[in-house]
Parts: structure tokens; sequence; C-alpha cells
């Protein structure tokens, strides 16, 4: 018979066992770690144990741990016991009350699946790419391992699965947002905000979970090709409220406006005929873009862009980003346009590289029956014209003298700015023939032509010289063929040279009187006699 202490025990062990209820989740203590598993007191004299699989690290004997009870009465009448299920009893309970009272929930993106991301708030649930961002996000992968903010729009506890949104919060911290700024904003107050994300027609503002929006159009003055050539993402700025529409839910912001317009002082400062020095922004078919400061750009129109008349496109002349130097033609702040001129600039440093006299040389690069045009250098042409391409005098065409592709020194002759001309001499590097000849000069000449007023002489190769037919005998001639005869070699005098007509005029009967008085001299053996002209001699003869 058992005594009354055994009893007693007996009594005790079976209220606590009574008092354990299975799938029921206490705190105990470690007793032991033992081979077959982690001994743990639960209380009431009653002990369980907990497999060792269960353990990354195994406990110390005396540490407390949640267990969940999985059998009252296990082998040796141990109660079986799991931390595991325990923790996930306690973690499944905490994500049903977040998942009922809509907490927001802190979790860390683990990978990347098939239609979104896996994010662990102590249970991994899925996310998918929908519910990630208020926009889509097409590269997932830049948010692993990053912690995000998360809410449990679906629970699956018998299934052990979690539905997981961002978007939700994103969502009601807008809205909050929203109401925030509608409430307290007016145009034209100023706010601060973050560059969230740059597009080809703005960027967008993050305002504190609202977005607003400055159109490429009003970030500058200056003509942008895109915003990121002025902002960068994350960078923080201070822009002018333009407009609010609260039902549309859109914020338009100006940056441009926070700075004076240059346009309204641009008259006064660029005065018609001032020259300046800008950069080249823009080039297009009919000319190019000069940014003389931040947004106030001119036009330079391409037939004002180079010295040359045959400029096909100013990317010939010009390249975007160059510094040139320009002169205002004229300034409209009203329609903020403004024309400029660079051609006449060249051409007044045309006149200074290219002083009249000195020598150039070029290439011919064009024959026309009035001259040749010679390259100077890249965008410079020069004429020769066919008067002073040689001395010879008439010439029939320039390609006698030149040809295309021909390289030659030359003389520069004239350079007018006004009209954008250079002027240029071929003949002008040898002597001119005509300097030769001097008034009073005799000479052999042979005929060449006879017209009805007299005859056309060739003095040399290229000179030519007309005697009248009233200078062709010392009598009268009725008929220039009745004393002289073509290719005829006769004997004459200069009695007129026009070296700027290029006119020579002879006289054989100039020639002859002076020959008889230099007889008549010589006749007379005289000094005084030799001074007298052949007229004084005919007289003193007659007497």
């Amino acid at each position: 018979m058992a005594t009354k202490k055994e009893l007693a025990k007996l009594y005790e062990e079976s209220f606590a066992r009574e008092s354990i209820r299975q799938d029921q989740i206490v705190e105990g203590r470690v007793i032991q770690v033992g081979d077959e598993g982690v001994l743990v007191d639960i209380g009431y004299k009653v002990e369980g144990i907990i497999p060792k699989g269960e353990f990354k690290k195994l406990p110390r004997a005396g540490e407390k741990v949640s267990v969940y009870i999985v059998k009252r009465e296990g082998e040796g009448g141990l109660v079986l016991l799991s931390k595991k299920r325990a923790e996930e009893t306690i973690i499944w309970k905490n994500l049903s009350e977040s998942f009922e009272k809509k907490k927001t929930l802190e979790g860390v993106v683990r990978r990347r699946i098939k239609g979104g991301l896996m994010v662990d708030v102590g249970w991994e649930g899925f996310l998918p790419g929908s519910h990630l961002d208020l926009f889509p996000r097409y590269n997932l992968e830049e948010f692993i391992g990053q912690k995000i903010k998360v809410r449990i729009i679906k629970l699956d506890r018998r299934r052990k699965n979690l539905v997981l949104s961002r978007r939700v919060i994103l969502e009601e911290e807008k809205a909050k947002a929203k109401e925030r700024i509608f409430s307290q904003t007016q145009v034209g107050d100023i706010l601060k905000g973050k560059v969230k994300s740059l597009t080809s027609f703005g960027a967008f503002i993050d305002l504190g979970g609202f977005d607003g929006l400055i159109h490429i159009k009003d970030l500058s003055y200056a003509h942008l090709r895109h915003p990121s050539e002025l902002l960068s993402i994350g960078e923080e700025v201070e822009a002018l409220v333009l407009f609010l529409d609260k039902e549309r839910e859109k914020i338009s912001l100006g940056l441009k406006q926070l700075k004076p317009d240059p346009w309204e002082e641009a008259e006064k400062k660029y005065p018609p005929g001032s020259i300046v020095e800008g950069k080249v922004t823009t080039l297009t078919e009919y000319g190019a873009f000069i940014e003389l400061e931040e947004g106030l750009e001119g036009l330079l129109h391409v037939s004002r862009l180079s010295s040359s008349s045959y400029l096909e496109h100013p990317s010939q002349a010009l390249k975007v980003g160059e510094k040139v130097g320009v002169k205002v033609l004229n300034v409209d702040s009203q329609n903020q346009r403004m024309t400029l001129d660079r051609k006449s600039l060249l051409w007044e440093e045309m006149e200074k590289k290219y002083p009249i006299g000195s020598r150039a040389k070029g290439k011919i690069t064009g024959i026309t029956r009035f001259g040749a045009f010679l390259k100077l250098e890249e965008g410079l042409e020069g004429l020769i014209h066919i008067s002073d391409l040689s001395w010879e005098g008439r010439i029939p065409h320039p390609s006698r003298i030149v040809k295309e592709g021909e390289e030659h020194e030359v003389v520069v002759l004239d350079v007018n700015p006004e009209e954008e001309k250079i002027s240029l001499g071929l003949k002008q590097l040898t002597l001119d023939p005509y300097e030769k000849f001097k008034e009073g000069m005799h000479l052999k000449v042979k005929v060449i032509d006879i017209v009805p007023f007299g005859v056309f002489v060739e003095l040399e190769r290229g000179v030519e010289g007309l005697i009248h037919i009233s200078q062709l005998a010392k009598r009268g001639v009725e008929s220039c063929e009745d004393v002289i005869s073509l290719e005829e070699e006769v004997r004459a005098k200069i009695i007129k040279v026009d070296r700027k007509k290029r006119k020579i005029a002879l006289s054989i009967k100039e020639y002859l009187l002076d020959k008889e008085a230099e007889e008549m001299r010589e006749y007379m053996g005289s000094e005084k006699e030799a001074k007298t002209s052949l007229r004084d001699l005919m007289k003193k003869k007659r007497r």
C-alpha cells in the first residue's frame, strides 16, 4: 500500500499533467543538454524534451526558453516540446494581429522571384512587383538586401502564406502629404524638395511624400536638351509654385523663375553694334544659336556665319561648345530674339591679315569668263579679274592663263569688308611692261591690224599701240593701206603713254620730223643749231 507521501506526489503529478494542455506555449527552464535532446522544466514538476536539431546554438543549463507542447506525454513520461513551433506560433500570432490591425511592418528583401520579391518580416512573404512602388519598377534586384516598410494584404495561416504591399503605405503617405501640401501651399510659395526622377520633359521633385513637376522649359532660361544637364537625382532644390490642381493632384514648379529674366535687360546690355563672345549651343541648317549668357541666345544666320559665300552647313565652320566672337545686329526683348553677325568681324580681320600690296598663296577653285577664284584659306576666296591675270592685254578667256587646281602666288589688290570681297592680281607679280615705254622713245614696231582711223602696232609681246591715220605720214593720208601694209615693220615715235588706260599713241610723222631735225643739226654742225627745232630750220631755209 502506498504511503501518504507517495500518494501526494502522484496527485501533484496528475494535477500538473491536467494543467498542461497540448498545443500550448509555455515558458520553461533548461535543466540539462543530453544526447537525446534538451531537457526543460516547464513547471508543476513536469519535464519536457526538445530535439537538439531545433537549436542553431545549444543553450546552457538555467536558460529560459519558450516552448510549444507537442505531446503531453512521450517516451519516458517526458512531455514532447518544440522550440521552433513555439517561435512560429508567436510569429504568426503577431502577423495575424498586424494583418487585422493593418500595422506597418519593417522587413528585409531577401531575393527576387518570378513576379516580385520575397521579404522577411519574421516570416518570408511575397511582395508582388506591382505593389512595390507607386509607379512600375523594372529593376527589382536593386532592392535586394534593403529594409523596406510593408503591410500584409493577404494572410493564410494554415498554408503559411503572406502577401505584402509597399504601395499601400506609399499611397497613404502620398495622400497625407498631398493634403498637407495643398492645404498649406499657395501659388508663389517657394518649396524645398529633392530631385526624385528625371525625364525628357522635366524633373519630378519629392516635396515630402508628394511629387511636383518642373517642366524642362521652367528649369532654366537656357536651352536644355535634357534636365540632367542641370539637375541630378537626389539633389536638393528650391522651386517656385506655379500652379496647383488638387483634383488632378498636380503641382507645377519653376526653377528659372527664381532668377531674373536675362531678356529684360538684353536691349540695354547688348546694343546693336556691340561685339561680344558667346558659346555655340545648337547647329541647324539655317544657322547657329549662340549663348551670350544663361538663357540668352541669339541666331547667327548661315549667311552671316563665315567669310565664305559657299558654306553648305554651319557645321563646316563651327562646333557645338565652341566660343566665338560675334557682333549684335538686333535685339527684340519682347519676342526674345537676337540677330548676330560674325562675317563682318572676320572681314575686318581679313583686312588686317591681307593688307593691300601683300602677297599670298592659294589654289584656283573656279574659273569664269570674267576671272578666276583663288582659295586663300578655309572659307575665304578672292577673285583674280581677267584684266589682272596677265599684262598681255585682251585675253579671250582666263583658262588661257590659269587652270583649276593650280597653286599660284598673288598680290592683294583690294580688301572690301562692306562688299565682302578680296581682289587679287597675278600679273602684278611682274613689272608692268608699259613702265618701260616713255614718251619721245623711237622704236621699231610691227603692224598687226589696220582700221579706218589708223593702224595697231605691237611694241613687244602683250603691248600694243595705235598710230592714228593723221600720224602715218608728213602729208595727209586718205587711206591707211595707201602708205602701210599688214605685218610691215616701221619705225615710230611714242607721243603719249596712258598707263591707267593701257594705251600708247605713236607717230611715224613725228619720228620722221625728229630724224630730219637730227640730220639738219648734223648738217649745221653747230650746238646752237642743234637745239633749234626742225620748223625753225625750215623757216631759215626759206629766207
